[in-house]
């Protein structure tokens, strides 16, 4: 795979990124693969619909975003590692570690793993935790 290729999905996934911390959802919806699989550990498989359903809970923070702390690209995947802070009209503060192991097809985001300190979102997110 070309250079160029593979700089273009890390910047695909950096946008992506910073869509979903921004709750910018027309730019992560133009970023994800019809057939999108997003793999969340202690949650599952989400298809592309239910991806974009559970991503509301971090954009109804009144302030907060991703920060990213590295990018790794190689051929069509992309290793984003990040840190998240969001903060809630009740009180609440949800921070967690990320690290998202992102395959791209067509230049659109298509599997992804994603993990984080479970017990960190389950105690802001309890509902959506398993």
């Amino acid at each position: 795979m070309k250079n160029d290729t593979v700089e273009a999905n890390r910047q695909v996934a950096r946008r992506l990124v910073k869509a979903v911390g921004e709750g910018d959802f027309p730019t992560v919806e133009s970023l994800l693969h019809p057939d999108l699989d997003w793999w969340l550990n202690g949650i599952g498989h989400l298809n592309r619909e239910q991806f974009l359903e559970s991503i509301h809970m971090l954009a109804s923070a009144k302030k907060g975003g991703f920060t990213i702390t590295n990018t790794t690209a190689e051929e069509d995947r992309v290793a984003v590692e990040m840190h998240g802070r969001f903060e809630y009209e009740d009180g609440r503060v949800y921070e967690n570690d990320y690290c998202e192991l992102m395959t791209l097809r067509d230049g659109l985001v298509y599997r992804v793993h994603a993990f984080f300190d479970v017990n960190a979102s389950a105690k802001v997110f309890p509902e959506a935790v398993k």
